[in-house]
């Protein structure tokens, strides 16, 4: 109805009935949420959770997959895995699991709780890493990647492996830096 409009704060949370235009972009079933073009305040889901061309203002919760392409994300949380390509993070994005960006930029902290993470063509400020299960933990760094601040690893023994084209602009505590020709 009418009134649904007058709503301020526009926030998804996957397991309810989505309702309104405003969510006519997004779609879930059974196994996550799929929203393309379309621009929310929130959204906190579970599952695979695909976010196509889609503006998020406040904060993004994901426990799962996150897919996000061609995103414009404020901060992002996430306890799974995430793919993210062509986006813009505005805030801290911290993840609890793999995570492998490529052509993105990521203006605030990002805080990686992983054994592995790749980053290609990406634009990111601070980049703080923590291992996940008591291996060591490493960053891949390739293409044109630019980190303009510091690279931590904490506890120390991780390794950054940067290609060629990388640029560091800041220091690299708790790791040993890899470069590698590609």
């Amino acid at each position: 109805g009418g009134s649904f409009m007058l709503l301020k704060k526009k926030t998804l949370f996957l397991g309810l009935v989505l309702m309104g235009a405003s969510y006519a972009d997004c779609q879930k079933n059974y196994t996550g949420m799929f929203c393309d073009g379309t621009s929310v305040d929130n959204i906190t889901a579970s599952g695979n959770v695909v976010l196509q061309g889609t503006t998020v203002t406040n904060k993004v919760a994901v426990s799962g997959l996150l897919d996000a392409y061609s995103a414009t994300l404020n901060e992002v949380g996430i306890a799974g895995k995430a793919q993210v390509s062509a986006c813009k993070i505005a805030s801290k994005f911290a993840i609890k699991g793999y995570l492998e960006a490529n052509d993105s930029n990521f203006a605030g902290s990002l805080d990686i709780t992983a054994n592995e993470a790749k980053l290609t063509n990406v634009n990111a400020q601070n980049i703080n890493v923590f291992p996940d299960s008591g291996k060591p933990s490493k960053l891949v760094l390739a293409g044109t990647t630019n980190v303009t601040g510091n690279i931590s690893f904490n506890p120390a023994g991780g390794e950054v492996v940067a290609s060629s084209g990388v640029t560091i602009k800041g220091k690299i505590t708790g790791a040993k830096l890899t470069k590698t020709g590609e």
